[in-house]
């Protein structure tokens, strides 16, 4: 099944294959994080990488990767939507250097592409939902710009789309998952993942609370969003359907960094 217009089929297909494995409801809830002044560690970027719904800033702006067993800079580069010697210079390193298995790396922000995604740009009621993308990632301390990118991914905002899993709406949400959200996240809400507003805010809790799971970092929160926290949380390399479903989230974050 495709939801984004028959594009990148085999990513899709990969991805596809492991929806069911989303939520990993032994994992305890997280307070919402407070909203604090972020040290850019000499990058100006993050500051301006936010989307054109309006000036956003998150705790986690400065988005981390912990390197991963087969890791090298040239892949964790292409998953993150930069250039090796971009990563390699955010982080002291020679060209050629070799990764280590649990290093953390600051990721530079990624040069906004110019454009919104193919379907977004022009198309008057789906953007009519960026200031609701905005509204909560404000309230959920989210990265707008990871928010919409990963939901665009996951339906291109189709609040009518149901995966072949029973995922629905904009972010693709399992009803296990949206139970979890409302019942432990929220602290017993009852947010309905049909409506488009409460689809979108259970998305914003859920990634505030895996990003705090994963201290930070986007890719990790990604594959969680993906694979499930359990899984994308072990120490071995991700499966192929899971860093297919990161490198394609990442490469959207470049095209909601600008006002298209």
């Amino acid at each position: 099944m495709s939801r984004r217009g028959g594009e990148d089929d085999e990513i899709d297909e990969l991805a596809e294959r492991d929806r069911t494995r989303q939520v990993g409801p032994s994992h305890v809830a997280v307070a919402v994080a407070s909203v604090v002044t972020v040290l850019l560690l000499g990058w100006l970027g993050w500051s301006t990488l936010t989307s054109s719904s309006g000036d956003s800033s998150s705790s986690y702006d400065t988005n981390v990767y912990v390197v991963r067993t087969g890791d090298t800079l040239a892949s964790v580069a292409a998953m993150q939507a930069v250039t090796a010697e971009a990563l390699a210079g955010a982080n002291g390193l020679g060209a050629d250097a070799a990764l280590t298995a649990g290093t953390r790396l600051t990721v530079p922000p990624p040069e906004p592409s110019g454009s919104l995604p193919q379907g977004l740009a022009g198309n008057d009621d789906l953007l009519a939902l960026r200031p609701t993308f905005e509204k909560w990632a404000r309230e959920y301390d989210v990265p707008v710009v990871l928010l919409e990118a990963d939901l665009w991914q996951e339906s291109n905002w189709d609040n009518d789309a149901v995966s072949s899993d029973g995922a629905v709406g904009i972010g693709q949400l399992l009803p296990s998952t949206a139970q979890y959200i409302n019942d432990t996240i929220l602290g017993g809400a009852d947010l309905d993942p049909s409506d488009p507003s409460d689809n979108i805010q259970l998305s914003a809790a859920y990634f505030q609370y895996l990003l705090e799971g994963s201290d930070g970092s986007w890719a990790e929160a990604l594959a969680s969003y993906f694979a499930g926290p359990t899984s994308a949380q072990s120490s071995a390399a991700w499966d192929a359907a899971t860093v297919a479903y990161v490198t394609k989230g990442m490469g959207y974050v470049p095209d909601f960094s600008s006002d298209g």
